[in-house]
């Protein structure tokens, strides 16, 4: 049972508090009714990031193929199509994979990252 003056203020009903409709940033920062659960989400999203990247540094064999995988990648586009390969690294985090298009021979590598830390 739902008790909303037992809970504590921390915690989101998610069906009272987050739109019926996706809402792009810049709405859900604009709009009086959603904005300070906005706010919480992305702070608790700040927060947790870093973590999510320290259990990701941890897997080793998923590090090691997605590796492989860039390697496959940018020799395909110098040897098979005969093309400097240029590697736009999304949600690049600490940069691992962008290190490794580079030692793969990758000509530019540009890091997009929203997080700063």
């Amino acid at each position: 049972t739902y008790h909303g003056y037992a809970t504590p203020l921390h915690k989101i009903r998610h069906d009272d508090m987050l739109p019926a409709q996706l809402l792009t940033p810049f709405q859900a920062d604009n709009d009086h009714h959603i904005k300070d659960t906005y706010n919480y989400l992305t702070v608790q999203t700040d927060i947790r990031m870093p973590r999510r990247y320290f259990s990701y540094l941890q897997d080793e064999y998923r590090q090691r193929r997605v590796c492989e995988a860039i390697q496959m990648a940018v020799r395909y586009q110098e040897e098979e199509l005969d093309r400097d390969a240029r590697v736009l690294n999304v949600a690049a985090g600490p940069g691992l994979h962008a290190m490794a298009a580079l030692d793969a021979g990758a000509r530019h590598v540009t890091c997009v990252e929203r997080w700063l830390y």
